[in-house]
């Protein structure tokens, strides 16, 4: 019976854990990239009134006409969009041109599909679709609809994941692989806190609930196996997520039979990749976590979190 794996396996070296390890530097590095593009082109979060105030001072064609050139050397560039459709409302609102409201709307649009649910932008244009329903335009209704699912379906969920901060806790189900071993049947409990912006550390315990049997020499021997471990976590935003851990396994395997049994522990760098769903508070995660050679055990788990 081995309990834990010391010696390589008959599958190529490392294999397994190469192209897991691949995989998780991958999706870390993504977050990374995402968090710096974001940050880079994600428009002021502060609210900007719709009035001729917000450019005091200043000539508004001028002003437009300055944007729209920076816009053409970098097209993909939220903040010059945002700042054109606030010029454009104010150059709405001195010469009552339908064209420049348009114009606005155009670019607020753009910044959307540039930083979907950003909460400036979303304001703008309900304050723009709102006031030309008030002033009768009825063909604005479906876009002013429109635009309250968009605010609810991207912003919520998006919004309070950024910058949802604490402590939350979770548990579940746990299938082991564990070589040339009877698994037992585990449960696990975990604890963690979230840092804002997807990035949080955690800890998670699992035992066994029901022993795993096999007969050795006609005598049938009861498995138990338990695991602490601790990870540096990453989740995507949105209710359908991704999820990336790295951190340190320490595993621990029992056997008894006739009054008798014997332990053996190691420990081991541990990581995993995971999907979810999150509702509200809770969140439903399906997970696979492996571990280095000293350990060799996978453990796939199925578990709901729910943050405070």
């Amino acid at each position: 019976m081995m309990l834990f794996r010391h010696a390589k396996s008959n599958r190529p070296p490392l294999q397994r854990q190469q192209l897991l390890g691949a995989l998780l530097t991958a999706i870390l590095l993504t977050a990374i990239l995402l968090l710096i593009s974001g940050c880079s082109q994600q428009p002021h979060s502060k609210q900007t009134a719709i009035t001729s105030s917000a450019v005091a001072g200043t000539s508004t064609s001028t002003e437009i006409a300055a944007l729209e050139a920076e816009i053409e050397k970098t097209p993909n560039n939220a903040e010059l969009h945002y700042k054109l459709g606030l010029a454009y409302i104010v150059d709405a609102e001195k010469t009552k041109s339908r064209r420049s409201r348009e114009l606005a709307i155009k670019n607020f649009r753009q910044v959307l599909k540039l930083v979907p649910g950003n909460i400036a932008t979303l304001k703008l244009l309900y304050n723009v679709y709102y006031e030309d329903i008030v002033a009768g335009d009825e063909s604005r209704q479906v876009l002013f609809s429109s635009l309250i699912a968009l605010t609810a379906a991207t912003n919520v969920y998006a919004q309070d994941q950024l910058d949802n901060e604490g402590f939350y806790v979770g548990g579940g189900l746990v299938s082991l692989n564990i070589p040339e071993v009877s698994e037992p049947k585990n449960y696990f409990l975990q604890a963690g806190y979230a840092f804002g912006n997807g990035f949080s550390a955690e800890a998670a315990y699992s035992d066994s609930y029901s022993d795993g049997t096999e007969t050795a020499f006609d005598v049938d021997v009861d498995t138990s196996a338990s695991t602490k471990a601790i990870y540096a976590a990453y989740r995507s935003t949105g209710p359908f997520y991704w999820k990336a851990k790295l951190g340190y396994l320490d595993a621990e395997f029992t056997a008894s039979a006739s009054g008798f049994s014997v332990s053996a522990s190691e420990s081991d760098t541990s990581y995993g990749v995971g999907a979810g769903y999150a509702f509200g508070a809770g969140s439903v995660e399906l997970e696979y976590t492996t571990t280095g050679d000293k350990v060799d055990w996978d453990l796939i788990t199925l578990g709901y979190k729910h943050q405070f």
